[in-house]
């Protein structure tokens, strides 16, 4: 790789912008964000099947608890469960935490 300037000298601006650009271009080959939540998600996997192949799905950020039991809550109201509302609190908590677990094992 080409380095930018003349040692001991500090680069203009134009030239480190320069140098940046170069190695996007060089080094960026593609980046697509996609939710993953909801059904265009799953739609988009099954339509393009080559870029979710080969691609790495990083999450950069934990979800607090708090998220991912309201998550758990409204994937939960799709179903209908035989049960009392204390019961689905619980279930809807307990998801959450499961999931939150799985975070911190790995």
């Amino acid at each position: 790789m080409d380095e930018v300037g003349v040692k001991g000298e500090d680069p203009s601006q134009t030239t480190l912008w320069n140098f940046f650009i170069r190695r996007v271009k060089d080094c960026l080959h593609m980046v697509l964000a996609f939710s993953p939540v909801g059904a265009k998600f799953r739609q988009r996997a099954q339509r393009f099947p080559a870029l979710f192949t080969t691609c790495s799905i990083d999450y950069f950020l934990e979800w607090p608890e708090e998220a991912l039991i309201s998550v758990a809550s409204k994937a939960i109201q799709k179903f209908k469960v035989d049960c009392t509302e204390d019961v689905k609190g619980h279930l809807e908590h307990h998801m959450g935490r499961v999931h939150n677990l799985i975070s911190v094992v790995t």
